[in-house]
């Protein structure tokens, strides 16, 4: 992002992103909120709006790790429930409605996972050279939040191996063996990642306030 301050509190309209992305849950019976982030920012994190309007709320602090898996990792010493909703922090534009459809379904079958459709064709590389195009038809883009019954975390994260890649939650729940199941997501759903997108997103909100 070629910038000083971590994505997550760079600021959209003079607020946040993290702000944003956890407003999406304040209307939300949420009991607990457990971030991964660095000392200096936590102050900074206690003032949002969030949980100055919500003090039923618990909010808990862990050190990030290296890798996504092990700030998750970090995070599961803190959960009190059965379940657990994983979202980047960069990701400030979900719905409410999205969130509790995931929960919903979740319950009933032990994860739920939102993705959408890719609209590109797909097509897997080596080096400079296209080797093959793939079935777009078969897949989707994972988002977050990525929901899932905290057993069923736990035990893939217990058998997880280091020479494997894994991108997301949902991968090292489906690399362990178990069923991971996914909803339609949502297209605004995006994960804010290079510059242009702080650009492009401030456009269209200006758009929306205008």
């Amino acid at each position: 992002m070629q910038s000083d301050v971590p994505k997550p509190f760079m600021k959209l309209l003079g607020e946040d992103i993290l702000a944003k992305s956890l407003s999406a849950f304040s209307g939300l019976p949420i009991k607990n909120v457990i971030i991964a982030t660095e000392k200096e920012w936590q102050p900074q994190i206690q003032a949002y709006s969030f949980f100055v309007e919500n003090p039923e709320v618990k909010l808990h602090f862990v050190e990030g790790g290296k890798e996504r898996h092990h700030s998750v990792l970090n995070a599961l010493g803190k959960v009190e429930s059965d379940w657990i909703a994983i979202h980047d922090a960069v990701r400030p534009f979900l719905s409410e409605s999205l969130i509790t459809k995931l929960f919903t379904n979740c319950r009933v079958r032990g994860s739920a996972v939102p993705a959408i459709a890719s609209r590109d064709t797909v097509k897997e590389i080596e080096n400079d050279q296209i080797k093959k195009t793939l079935n777009r038809s078969s897949l989707v883009l994972a988002q977050t939040p990525q929901f899932f019954n905290k057993t069923i975390y736990q035990a893939a994260i217990g058998m997880m191996k280091p020479e494997l890649l894994y991108t997301d939650d949902a991968s090292i729940v489906e690399m362990a063996g178990f069923n991971v199941y996914w909803l339609e997501g949502e297209r605004k759903n995006i994960k804010i990642t290079y510059p242009e997108d702080i650009a492009w997103v401030t456009w269209q909100m200006n758009q929306q306030i205008g």
